[in-house]
């Protein structure tokens, strides 16, 4: 389900892309790798070992091999989903996850991830526009204990779920969310308190989605109730 730009880009398109991606709106969308790694990158900006034709579906997933020295301190990042200006159509996913993410109503991201260290690991990410800065992250990081099986972490991209690298306020957070260009999953861990050796890092279905229409019924009801508690005021 993953799209490519395969039109010829000049170059003058190429230097005001990311001008152009605040002005196209994220659609909902999920990596399955169903044939390669979709320019998904590890820490180092090289591309994630793509494992083929794993899932019950056919597809597969990408992994990261890290060793348990690559960071002494937390904030290690072991994927990225990059926007690529020199050359639009490397970016990952064909450029799936990079826009307008409050035009578009992305409200979530999530993964499916699995790790072989000897203990839990925290995994959270960020999101940044193509400048890379500044950033937002969910306040609260997730975690994810060794495991053979995936686990799948889904993050609210609401304003008071978000940490903001500035003062948080509303205009900072359409800074961020009207132009995404880069988004990074990183660990809340130091590798070398839960491993003496590498360790692997999978992911597979990476999504960004619209509220259920569940949730917007449920919002739409509570917006009621909030209107007839002001009337009976």
């Amino acid at each position: 389900m993953t799209y490519r730009t395969t039109a010829p880009l000049a170059l003058a398109a190429l230097v005001l892309a990311p001008a152009a991606l605040a002005q196209s709106a994220a659609l909902p969308f999920t990596e399955t790798f169903a044939d390669s790694g979709e320019n998904f990158l590890n820490t180092g900006f090289a591309p994630l070992e793509f494992i083929p034709g794993t899932d019950a579906d056919g597809s597969g997933f990408v992994r990261n091999a890290v060793p348990s020295d690559a960071a002494g301190d937390m904030g290690l990042v072991v994927a990225r989903i990059e926007f690529n200006a020199f050359d639009p159509t490397a970016s990952a996913s064909g450029g799936a996850f990079i826009g307008d993410f409050i035009t578009g109503d992305i409200s979530t991201f999530s993964f499916d991830v699995r790790h072989d260290a000897d203990a839990p690991i925290d995994i959270t990410a960020r999101f940044s526009p193509p400048t890379r800065f500044p950033g937002a992250f969910p306040l609260v990081p997730q975690s994810v204990a060794p495991s053979e099986d995936f686990t799948t972490l889904t993050f609210d991209l609401s304003f008071a779920s978000l940490g903001f690298e500035g003062a948080p306020t509303p205009a900072l957070f359409d800074q961020i969310f009207s132009n995404v260009g880069n988004i990074q999953i990183f660990l809340g861990t130091d590798l070398s308190t839960v491993s003496s050796g590498t360790v692997n890092f999978d992911f597979d279905n990476v999504a960004i989605a619209v509220p259920e229409p569940t949730t917007l019924v449920m919002a739409g009801l509570g917006g009621l109730a909030f209107c007839q508690r002001r009337r009976r005021a």
